[in-house]
């Protein structure tokens, strides 16, 4: 994001993104070991993301 682009957030907006960012942070990682123990050998790294979305 440009700077200038930066100066209409609110601060609810800002929190709100903060937050989102914090709860992908964990939950990425715990869906990649889920999908890992699912599909075993059968998937490889790139199929599994496209799973996970």
């Amino acid at each position: 994001m440009h700077v200038g682009q930066a100066n209409h957030l609110s601060l609810k907006e800002i929190l709100l993104v903060c937050i989102l960012v914090m709860i992908v942070s964990f939950a990425y990682p715990l869906g990649n070991r889920k999908m890992m123990g699912i599909c075993v050998d059968r998937l490889d790294a790139y199929q599994r993301v496209l799973g996970m979305t």
